[in-house]
């Protein structure tokens, strides 16, 4: 909540967030307990219909919505989406930490003055990129 201007900006945003969360964890739940609901009389696991748990949920998905045309697409682009949005945010944020904990300080001590704005940008994107590169050679 350091972008925030004041602590009243971040006391009305935690009261904005935590009730969609809320929300989210409900759904999140509702979700887990309708798949198992439906499978407990039949594990796909055991059955060797999926191999591994995280696998349920798509395959539930799959099995019931296949008659309608579009919607299990539409369910897994909104998966990839919430992942890019999630990997964009976590290497935004890494590159912003490295700039004002790391970057500013030392830059303050070795150039005696604060860092131009117009390089704290450049310097942002440049973090954002490395790290995102890094995380895809992690990934391999």
């Amino acid at each position: 909540y350091l972008t925030m201007k004041d602590v009243d900006s971040a006391i009305t945003s935690l009261w904005i967030t935590t009730p969609l969360v809320a929300v989210f964890y409900f759904i999140t739940g509702f979700a887990g307990l309708c798949i198992f609901a439906i499978y407990s009389d039949c594990d796909p696991l055991t059955a060797g219909e999926v191999s591994r748990r995280d696998q349920l949920m798509p395959y539930f998905v799959v099995q019931s919505l296949s008659n309608y045309p579009g919607l299990a697409g539409l369910f897994v682009s909104g998966i990839f989406s919430a992942a890019l949005s999630h990997i964009s945010a976590t290497t935004n944020s890494m590159a912003a930490v490295t700039l004002e904990d790391y970057i500013k300080p030392v830059y303050k001590v070795v150039c005696k003055e604060a860092l131009p704005e117009n390089r704290s940008a450049t310097l942002t994107k440049i973090l954002a990129l490395v790290y995102g590169v890094l995380c895809i050679l992690i990934a391999f």
